[in-house]
């Protein structure tokens, strides 16, 4: 194997472009099996949040406050509510505006009332893929041959891709 694989600038470069559009195995399901279970996922300059809901489904989320761009979770934990540590603002599980501290200073923020930005994500019998191109192929595809040998006939799902600010 040629060693430019593990020293080339321009391999890396076009191992990340094919990152950003393709999946990539985040989790196993049965790794945040309780509600308020949180994963965080990184891949290169990303981090995403992978958090077991209320009604037992999953939602990933872009692991940045919109305010500051700071990490809301550090490492894998359990919450009831997102937290940024620089100000403090919180978001539900769902990433719904839960509270802006010092709300007269941020009163006419588009924050007050923001809502986390949203990742993709398929799951496949249990095995969770994060995916960064909103016109990602379905699971079964990107998978070809592979997609029968995971077992079970897997299932995708999808949480949008609202940029909100």
């Amino acid at each position: 194997m040629d060693v430019d694989r593990y020293i080339s600038r321009e391999f890396h470069d076009r191992e990340v472009r094919s990152l950003e559009q393709g999946l990539a195995y985040a989790v196993w399901t049965y790794d945040i099996p309780n509600p308020g279970d949180v994963h965080v996922y990184r891949i290169v300059d990303r981090s995403v949040l992978i958090i077991r809901q209320p009604d037992m489904s999953l939602k990933a989320f872009v692991n940045s406050c919109l305010h500051r761009g700071s990490e809301c979770c550090k490492s894998d934990t359990h919450r009831t509510q997102l937290r940024c540590p620089y100000h403090g603002f919180t978001w539900s599980l769902q990433a719904n505006s839960n509270g802006t501290p010092r709300s007269g200073i941020f009163r006419r923020s588009r924050l007050k009332s923001s809502t986390c930005r949203r990742s993709g994500w398929r799951n496949g019998s249990g095995f969770v893929f994060i995916n960064f191109d909103k016109d990602a192929a379905p699971l079964k595809e990107y998978m070809g041959g592979m997609y029968a040998a995971v077992g079970r006939r897997a299932s995708h799902g999808r949480v949008g891709f609202q940029e909100q600010v």
